[in-house]
């Protein structure tokens, strides 16, 4: 797996970065202990999961997590994604659902939204079988500054 991020996002490979990572995370303030424990209490959850250090307004941070998952060659993505969304919280909307390629391999993109007691998060996730390896590659950002986080995004 390889993924561009620009130079003020801080994270990795969470099998080999975890304890620095969450470190980092509780030295930003005790407003960002639910991304440390998040990642403390679920270590295999993300292959890689990174932050944006440019903060912005809120308390939520910017923020890329990629899982990967092996499947049977005879699942297809829109059954994949069928499946993750009926895991995720009931208060997620799926905003667009777009095909789209990355790669040479077949993939979707999703943007849900999810509200929260003082803003909401907006989410672009890109899911792409490659062989039989779908991978979930998820960004989020409080929907205030995604005009803006998108493009780095993409």
């Amino acid at each position: 797996m390889e993924i561009w991020l620009p130079d003020i996002y801080v994270g990795g490979d969470l099998n080999q970065d975890m304890d620095l990572l969450v470190e980092e995370l509780r030295s930003l303030g005790p407003e960002y202990e639910p991304f440390a424990q998040q990642l403390e209490q679920n270590p295999s959850l993300y292959t890689l999961w990174a932050y944006d250090s440019d903060m912005g307004g809120t308390a939520f941070l910017s923020n890329v997590g990629i899982v990967n998952e092996r499947v049977i060659s005879v699942i297809d993505i829109d059954t994949y994604i069928d499946q993750f969304l009926k895991q995720m919280p009931s208060q997620i909307r799926v905003e667009e659902r777009q095909v789209t390629t990355i790669i040479n391999d077949d993939a979707r993109r999703l943007i849900v939204m999810l509200p929260l007691s003082d803003f909401s998060v907006q989410e672009a996730i890109y899911v792409v079988k490659h062989n039989n390896t779908i991978w979930v590659i998820a960004f989020a950002c409080a929907q205030k500054d995604c005009n803006a986080r998108f493009s780095v995004f993409e």
